[in-house]
């Protein structure tokens, strides 16, 4: 229960955060294209930075069997994603708004949500794994995800998998922590502080997302239920069951509670701001997709505690 309940506090203050980007927006401090430069900062720099600061500990035994661990679960969890997308949402008539929504039903917020929530409940080391789980995040993502979205494989580029932000630097930090690079305070600092933006800014520029949403369109859209439903809780859920069988064969130590609850929280997540990022750049009306993030996200204050609790119990 303790557990849950430091998640529950933080998805709090990760809400408050999120009530001062959409106050913000509603006075005129915060603009649509400022709010978009945001998101920009986030996903090229403060991101990548952050998943370098979280490699840079000790290289030890148990972190990189535990690192492997969670590189085999992650897939697991977006195999999960992808199959509850396919039988629960599915394609109909190359619908744009269906396959928005399927995207966001398989990709959570894995980094902008996640982390804070994994630190918080685990402490800071274990952020180090949520770095695998990212990897996994942004390969999946930018394949299998932006076929999703386009309506095939055929217009995948090579380039976009491997050389966009997120798998950069989480490939950069992978040889740090492997090659045993420790950096010096003078670049250390700097990285950690600006790493530890990620949580205020992302939350800020969420709510003011927010503010330019009208929420009330979304309620009577019923894909927005199911995006809902399925996110929120039959994946964390499904994933939960899974995680449980994968933990008894492992064998169920310390380290093995450690990675199954870090990527459960990376499962359980709201559906991630790429749903409406990665549309948009390939032309394609991203902005439906805000009504869902803002939702699940409202939401997820009550249901990632729960799944953590439910965690604690089984």
């Amino acid at each position: 229960m303790t557990t849950a309940l430091i998640v529950a506090k933080q998805c709090v203050i990760m809400l408050l955060y999120m009530s001062v980007g959409y106050v913000l927006f509603k006075l005129g401090k915060i603009t649509k294209s400022g709010n978009l430069q945001f998101a920009k900062l986030l996903m090229s720099i403060i991101i990548p930075l952050m998943m370098i600061s979280a490699t840079q500990v000790e290289k030890t035994a148990v972190r990189t069997t535990g690192f492997l661990i969670v590189l085999v679960i992650s897939i697991v969890a977006h195999v999960i994603g992808i199959l509850i997308d396919r039988l629960m949402i599915g394609d109909k008539d190359g619908d744009v708004k269906r396959r928005i929504a399927g995207f966001g039903v398989v990709y959570s917020n894995a980094g902008f949500v996640a982390i804070p929530l994994v630190k918080a409940a685990y402490g800071t080391d274990a952020a180090f794994y949520a770095t695998a789980y990212l990897l996994i995040f942004n390969i999946i993502s930018w394949t299998f995800g932006f076929a999703r979205l386009t309506g095939g494989f055929k217009n995948i580029s090579i380039k976009k998998i491997f050389f966009n932000p997120g798998v950069v630097g989480a490939v950069a930090a992978i040889v740090f922590y492997l090659a045993n690079i420790r950096f010096p305070s003078v670049i250390a600092i700097p990285i950690n502080a600006i790493s530890e933006m990620n949580t205020p800014l992302a939350m800020i520029m969420c709510g003011a997302f927010a503010a330019q949403t009208k929420l009330g369109d979304y309620l009577k859209d019923n894909l927005t239920y199911k995006v809902t439903f399925l996110r929120l809780l039959l994946i964390p859920l499904v994933t939960l069951a899974v995680f449980k069988g994968i933990s008894v064969l492992f064998g169920n130590t310390d380290i093995i509670k450690t990675v199954i609850g870090v990527c459960l929280i990376e499962a359980s997540c709201p559906v991630s701001v790429a749903t409406s990022f990665m549309p948009t750049r390939e032309g394609i009306d991203g902005e439906y997709a805000c009504g869902f993030i803002i939702i699940t996200i409202i939401l997820s204050v009550v249901t990632i505690p729960f799944i953590v609790y439910l965690n604690t119990l089984i």
